[in-house]
């Protein structure tokens, strides 16, 4: 064969049986072996090759199938998806199914930054991440993301090293979330005060005497109210229809309670009245508790002494 295609070829005994085919390369004085088992065996050509590689010739360790789809722990791609094995497809799809367990487990040592780059025709769009040891963030590569800090139990924007980014929004105008549900307050800026609670909702104002010294009788004929809430204060609005028995007669305060929520203090003045029976106005005073104390109108009397008065009022005040 000449010294320009191989030096030498050598074949020999062993001790254990097995036979060595040695195998020098030419312009080099390195020996490549080949064991031969003692038992009986072939060198295939590549025509012989197999699809699969076997473990220690008990099982089918990896299968690569006419497609160039290699397979582990699986024999065919078709409708095996749930069957456990990974699955490295010619198109570049990897799969993996594992029963009961993790299917991927990934591991970066020495440093904190990405675990996962993610890239759309070869340019980098996106990474999972962690930073400060333990803190994972997702971000887009140009640098919006999120970071989980259980540290501070938070989650704040970060950029594409997962560091904090204060330039991100929530939504937009026509891109908005559905709801927010919330344990805590809401705070705007650096301040410590918080904004603990927004609500909206109806009430049912009731007739009330708050004086009345002749013992005379009132009823509710018909009401209606609604309400806002904003941290402690109330905005309240309200219709009150009423009847005052004729008999016995005398002088009285009408007011109003079923407040919403409980005054903070007694508060001596503030809202506004009107009655459908002389268009006069009032100014509501003395709330305490869920009552209003009395509508007082400019020259110190109280509201009509008529039947089916309606009193139509605003007001706010604050909660405990």
């Amino acid at each position: 064969m000449g010294d320009s295609i191989m030096a030498k070829v050598k074949i020999q005994g062993h001790a254990s049986g097995t036979g060595i085919l040695t195998v020098t390369a030419p312009n080099t004085s390195t020996d490549r072996t080949i064991t031969l088992p003692d038992s009986t065996g072939t060198l295939a050509t590549t025509a012989d090759v197999p699809s699969s590689i076997t473990d220690n010739g008990n099982a089918t360790a990896i299968t690569i199938d006419s497609s160039e789809n290699v397979l582990v722990g699986k024999t065919t791609i078709s409708g095996a998806f749930n069957t456990v094995g990974t699955e490295l497809r010619e198109t570049g799809l990897v799969q993996s199914t594992v029963d009961g367990s993790k299917c991927v487990d990934l591991n970066r040592k020495s440093s904190s930054g990405d675990f996962i780059g993610f890239s759309l025709d070869a340019t980098a769009v996106g990474s999972i991440g962690v930073v400060s040891t333990d803190r994972m963030y997702f971000s887009t590569a140009d640098g919006l993301g999120l970071q989980f800090d259980k540290d501070n139990n938070r989650i704040v924007p970060c950029d594409n090293a997962g560091a904090y980014n204060s330039n991100v929004e929530l939504g937009d105008e026509n891109l908005a979330f559905t709801n927010l549900f919330l344990t805590g307050g809401i705070q705007f800026d650096s301040r410590s005060s918080k904004l603990y609670d927004y609500e909206e909702g109806t009430w049912t104002p009731a007739a009330t005497l708050t004086h009345n010294p002749n013992s005379r009788t009132v009823s509710t004929t018909s009401s209606s109210g609604y309400y806002t809430k904003i941290g402690r204060f109330v905005t309240v609005f309200g219709n009150l229809q009423y009847n005052i028995a004729a008999s016995p007669s005398g002088a009285f305060n009408m007011g109003c309670s079923g407040l919403p929520f409980s005054t903070s203090v007694s508060v001596t003045g503030g809202g506004t009245a009107r009655d459908n029976q002389t268009g006069s106005m009032y100014i509501l005073q003395a709330f305490n508790g869920t009552t209003v104390g009395v509508f007082r109108k400019y020259n110190n009397l109280s509201t009509p002494d008529t039947t089916n008065t309606t009193l139509s009022f605003s007001f706010t005040y604050q909660t405990i």
